[in-house]
C-alpha cells in the first residue's frame, strides 16, 4: 500500500481536481475502465477519454490521509492501491472510478455516488455507505467487516469472496 509516501498536499490535489473536471466535461458518457491483471499486478487503462488540454486525475498508489474529499465530482478517477484510513467521500460523485487494492478502513462513504466503482480487493473495515448509490460496484474479494449499508441501492452490485462479517442492513 501507499502508506509510507508523502501525502498529497491540498494545493497538488485542487490543481489535479480543476483539470479533472475539464476532462469529465470531454469524456464519453460511455467511457468505462478495462483492468488487467499481469504477474499479479492489476493495471486499469480508461476507456473513452483523452484530451490534451486536460488531465484525467490519477492518485494510484497515492497517500491521501491529508484531504478531506467531501461534496466533490470524483467520477472516473484512479485511486488504486490508495492509503486514505478514516478517510471522506460524504456526498461526493465518485461514479465510474476505481480503487482496486487500496486501504480504506474507516472511511465515510455516505450519500455517496460509488455507481460502476471497482473496490476489488481493498480493505474497508468498519465504512460508512449510508444513503450511497452502489448499483453496478464491484466488492470481490473486500473485507467489509463492520461496514453500514444502511438505505443503499445495490442493484447489480457484486460481493464475490467478500468478508460480510458484522455489517450493518
Amino acid at each position: 500500500m501507499s502508506k509510507k509516501s508523502t501525502p498529497v498536499t491540498g494545493d497538488v490535489f485542487r490543481e489535479m481536481h480543476q483539470s479533472h473536471l475539464g476532462f469529465l466535461q470531454l469524456t464519453d458518457e460511455d467511457a468505462r475502465w478495462e483492468t488487467i491483471v499481469v504477474s499479479g499486478l492489476t493495471l486499469a487503462i480508461f476507456m473513452g477519454g483523452k484530451h490534451e488540454k486536460f488531465t484525467q486525475a490519477s492518485f494510484h498508489n497515492t497517500n491521501l490521509t491529508t484531504l478531506l474529499l467531501e461534496e466533490l465530482n470524483l467520477s472516473c478517477v484512479n485511486f488504486t492501491n490508495i492509503f486514505y484510513p478514516n478517510g471522506t467521500f460524504k456526498n461526493s460523485r465518485v461514479y465510474n472510478s476505481m480503487f482496486i487494492d487500496s486501504y480504506l478502513d474507516n472511511t465515510d462513504f455516505s450519500g455517496a455516488d460509488l455507481r460502476k466503482c471497482d473496490f476489488s480487493r481493498s480493505l474497508m473495515r468498519n465504512c460508512n455507505f449510508t444513503n450511497a448509490d452502489l448499483r453496478g460496484a464491484d466488492f470481490e474479494n473486500c473485507d467489509l467487516t463492520g461496514s453500514i449499508f444502511v438505505n443503499v441501492q445495490l442493484e447489480n452490485s457484486r460481493f464475490p469472496g467478500a468478508i460480510l462479517e458484522k455489517i450493518v442492513l
